[in-house]
C-alpha cells in the first residue's frame, strides 16, 4: 500500500527555514486587509490567516495540531500576536473553522469537496488506470486535475481508496476480455493452473507449520 509519501499529496515541512516562513507563509497587504476586514478580533482574525497561507500551501484545510508552531508563529506575529501555537491548537475542536473555511474557499475561489469533485476522481482514476498500475502515479493524475478544475483536495484516505477501486474496476475488466477471448480448452488450462497454485500454497503452508513446531 502507498503511503502519503510516495506521492504529490501535498504536505507541510515540519521545520521550514526562516527564508520560507519569509516567502510562503507572510501573509500580503491584500490578504491582511482581506482578514482585517472579516474579522475584528486579533486571535481570530491570526486563525483566519492561519488557515489561509497553510490551505494556499495545501489545497486543503490542515488541522492546527497537524502545523508546525514555527509556522503558526509566524504568521500571527504579522498581526502583533507572539507565541500563540499552542493556544491556537485547541481551536480544532470549535465551530470557528467551520465558519471561517467558506470565507476562504471564495477568497481563493475553490470549490468544497464533495460529490462532484469525488466522481472528477473516479473518473480521472478510471482514465489513468487504462495506462498506469502503479497506485501513486494514478493518485497524481487525480491531484493534478482536482486542482486543475479548482476542487478542494480530499483526505489522502480518500484519494487512496478512489483510486485502487477505480484501478481493481479496469483491472477486472481487462481480465473478463482476456477470459472471454480463451476457448474451451485454453479455459480449462487456466482453471488447471489456479487449481496447482491453491494446492502448492497450502503444501508450502503445511510445511511451514512442520518447521515451526
Amino acid at each position: 500500500m502507498p503511503s502519503i509519501s510516495d506521492t504529490a499529496y501535498p504536505r507541510l515541512k515540519t521545520s521550514p527555514s526562516a527564508k520560507e516562513l519569509e516567502e510562503i507563509y507572510t501573509p500580503s497587504l491584500h490578504e491582511l486587509s482581506f482578514a482585517k476586514e472579516r474579522i475584528r478580533q486579533a486571535n481570530y482574525c491570526a486563525y483566519l490567516l492561519i488557515l489561509l497561507k497553510t490551505f494556499q500551501r495545501l489545497g486543503y484545510f490542515a488541522t492546527f495540531t497537524g502545523i508546525p508552531g514555527l509556522i503558526i508563529d509566524h504568521i500571527a506575529k504579522c498581526i502583533g500576536l507572539i507565541d500563540v501555537s499552542e493556544q491556537f491548537r485547541v481551536y480544532d475542536t470549535t465551530t470557528i473553522r467551520d465558519r471561517q473555511k467558506p470565507l476562504i474557499r471564495e477568497y481563493i475561489g475553490v470549490r468544497p469537496f464533495g460529490k462532484e469533485a469525488r466522481q472528477v476522481i473516479i473518473s480521472t482514476c478510471t482514465k489513468a488506470s487504462n495506462t498506469r498500475d502503479d497506485l501513486p502515479d494514478i493518485i497524481n493524475i487525480a491531484i493534478e486535475e482536482l486542482i486543475k478544475q479548482r476542487y478542494e483536495l480530499p483526505a489522502f484516505s480518500t484519494l487512496l481508496r478512489l483510486a485502487r477501486s477505480a484501478r481493481s474496476k479496469v483491472n477486472r475488466e481487462y481480465h473478463g476480455l482476456i477470459y472471454d477471448s480463451m476457448d474451451a480448452s485454453m479455459k480449462q488450462l487456466l482453471l488447471d493452473i489456479l487449481k496447482l497454485s491453491i494446492v502448492l500454497e497450502i503444501m508450502k503452508s503445511i510445511s511451514a507449520e512442520h518447521l515451526i513446531h
